[in-house]
C-alpha cells in the first residue's frame, strides 16, 4: 500500500507549524517555553516571541514538516516495494 506524499506532508507541516506558533505565543504572553523559542530563534531567522515571529515560525514549521513527511512517505513506499 502506497502512502500519499501530500497528505502526510500537509499534516506534519501543520502540526510542526502550529506548534512553533504556539511556542512563540506562549513565550510572548505567558513567559512559557522561552528556552525553546530562544533555541529555535538561533536556527530560524526572524523567529521570535512576537506576533510576527510566530507567523514566521508557522511558515518555517510548515515547510520543514512537509519535507519531513514527504521523506517518511518516500522511505516507507520504497521499503514496501522490496
Amino acid at each position: 500500500m502506497n502512502l500519499s506524499i501530500h497528505n502526510l506532508g500537509i499534516t506534519l507541516g501543520l502540526i510542526f507549524g502550529i506548534s512553533l506558533l504556539v511556542y512563540a505565543y506562549l513565550s510572548l504572553f505567558y513567559g512559557l517555553a522561552s528556552p525553546i523559542v530562544a533555541l529555535l530563534a538561533s536556527l530560524y531567522p526572524g523567529y521570535a516571541a512576537s506576533l510576527l515571529g510566530g507567523v514566521i515560525g508557522l511558515g518555517y514549521g510548515f515547510v520543514h514538516g512537509y519535507i519531513f513527511g514527504a521523506l517518511i512517505v518516500l522511505i516507507s513506499n520504497f521499503i514496501s516495494m522490496l
